[in-house]
């Protein structure tokens, strides 16, 4: 109940205050480093590898488009410890504004009883942001109502570039409720040191993004799962709430093979909803989905939101030896 309380407490005093907003996924469960540095390691396997491409806005403008790529392990002699990187790369509209970030990761995992574990996870990483100012247009290039794209723009930019510094933390909570049902909560914040990232000669200090979401798994039958979910993002002015679910049906689970389904309906709260479907093959996963807009921005995007798709792949260092069959000894 502390910890409880002290997650909870550190949620409402968490500081968020200005514009800019980073990057969101819809299938955010699949792409887990990015919200939470404790995930590093946070794996029942010994070795992931996760990719995530989003597509969105393709009806109202340029596409945004982003990909993300990450690796996470828990270290061979230490396995408390776990070590991640992460990488995306994020581009919109007519002037390409271009987000490229790379992050590297670092978590603890304290075991508190037999049926609860706490990570803590630091993360460092460096974040480039560009423009490209020429392929915009202004109105001092229409003279008497004709557009020249050599005339000159009147504007005075700076080079449209800027990188800098990023610090996160975060912590994570598992805890096995009984043998069918268990619960994953995190906190976590990102931009702790509130960089500067305007790519003009003006200070425009990057928002500290409040991260805190939670899972369930509940084992319905012995083939079937429900996996309850939601997040909350503070970040600024911004905020979002994701709340939905999925089910997992197991096809297969005997002999070392294992194959499951997934399928499931979400919401991010006044802004779109989607439907998730998925399949994993012993240990690859692969999941799509499409959000279908219902903000204020319906009228220029016609309900259409982002197509979404995740991949996770996972590595045993040392697998068990498969025993299929055992040969009775003739002298028994």
């Amino acid at each position: 109940m502390k910890l409880c309380t002290l997650i909870i407490f550190l949620l409402f005093i968490a500081p968020n205050s200005i514009h800019a907003q980073d990057v969101h996924w819809s299938q955010y469960n699949h792409n887990p480093i990015y919200y939470n540095p404790a995930q590093a390691g946070n794996i029942s396997t010994d070795v992931r590898f996760t990719a995530n491409y989003r597509d969105q806005w393709r009806s109202v403008t340029k596409p945004f488009s982003t990909i993300a790529v990450a690796a996470d392990a828990k270290l061979l002699k230490y396995k408390t410890i776990g070590v991640a990187a992460n990488f995306f790369h994020d581009v919109a509209g007519d002037g390409s504004y271009r987000t490229m970030q790379t992050m590297l990761a670092l978590s603890h995992n304290s075991t508190l009883s037999p049926k609860m574990n706490l990570r803590f996870g630091l993360q460092l990483g460096i974040n480039h942001r560009s423009i490209d100012y020429s392929a915009l247009n202004f109105d001092a290039q229409y003279v008497f109502s004709s557009f020249n794209v050599a005339n000159p723009t009147n504007e005075n930019f700076g080079n449209g570039k800027h990188t800098s510094l990023l610090l996160s933390s975060g912590a994570l909570l598992n805890y096995q409720i009984d043998k069918k049902t268990k619960l994953e909560t995190g906190l976590s914040f990102f931009n702790l040191n509130r960089p500067n990232q305007s790519i003009n000669s003006s200070v425009q200090k990057r928002d500290i993004r409040s991260v805190i979401q939670a899972k369930l798994e509940r084992k319905i039958t012995p083939d079937l799962y429900l996996l309850p979910s939601f997040q909350v993002n503070l970040q600024g002015k911004y905020h979002s709430v994701i709340i939905g679910g999925d089910l997992k049906y197991e096809l297969i689970n005997r002999n070392g093979n294992y194959r499951a389904v997934f399928g499931g309906i979400w919401t991010r709260v006044k802004d779109a909803t989607w439907i998730t479907l998925g399949i994993q093959n012993q240990l690859t996963f692969v999941g799509i989905s499409y959000d279908v807009n219902y903000s204020k921005l319906v009228p220029a995007s016609r309900i259409r939101g982002g197509l979404e798709i995740a991949i996770r792949h996972e590595l045993i260092r040392f697998k068990p030896k498969k025993v299929t069959h055992r040969v009775c000894p003739d002298y028994i």
